[in-house]
């Protein structure tokens, strides 16, 4: 088909305007909400149904105020039969989700819990890092190059893994010197987080 784009737009735009919503039909028992670029810097808010991965709609904007008033129209009767309600930790998201699904339970989906708990690692190591005035000492190496190694479960560590100078120094310095530092600022950065997580809630 030998169509312009100035074409395909006008009847997109057609199209668009002649849709409407049906907030008859019924809510599914499990939503999945986030934020989607709908246009070039336009961001909407988007419903997803959980048990079927199905489009329930895609609403041009995703304030705290606008986004309440999109699920106000679904009757209160319909928004009650929604028993989970899967979001991110949109600062928007909280207060309207809790208010118009009011028996459904708010879910963060793991993805965001795993990249908090993430920051929360990297930042951690950062700051413990620009403690350390050697920059040649074992310690400040570790931390500098080995993030990954920070997220690994402590009980998969292989202890005779040798570093670059055939030493195992490297790996003695995590277990005897890092841990007591290391969870003493990480849990002023995990309290941080768990106030986000709260207040979210």
């Amino acid at each position: 088909m030998h169509i312009s784009h100035s074409k395909v737009n006008r009847l997109l735009h057609h199209a668009a305007k002649a849709y409407h919503t049906n907030y008859t039909k019924p809510l599914p028992t499990v939503i999945c909400v986030d934020e989607v670029l709908y246009a070039k810097h336009h961001y909407g808010f988007e419903m997803i149904n959980g048990m079927t991965s199905d489009l329930i709609e895609i609403f041009p904007t995703r304030t705290s105020i606008d986004i309440r008033r999109y699920l106000s129209n679904y009757d209160l009767f319909n928004r009650q039969q929604v028993q989970y309600v899967v979001t991110d930790m949109n600062a928007n998201y909280g207060v309207p989700l809790r208010t118009m699904f009011p028996n459904a339970q708010i879910i963060i989906d793991r993805f965001h819990i795993i990249q908090l708990a993430m920051k929360a690692v990297q930042s951690t190591r950062i700051t413990l890092q620009r403690t350390i005035n050697n920059k040649r000492s074992c310690v400040y190496k570790l931390l500098k190059s080995n993030l990954q190694f920070f997220i690994t479960d402590q009980s998969k560590i292989d202890t005779t893994q040798r570093n670059h100078d055939g030493s195992k120094e490297l790996m003695n310095t995590y277990i005897l010197k890092i841990p007591y530092n290391l969870s003493s600022v990480y849990h002023q950065n995990s309290s941080n987080n768990l106030v986000r997580l709260m207040n979210f809630q």
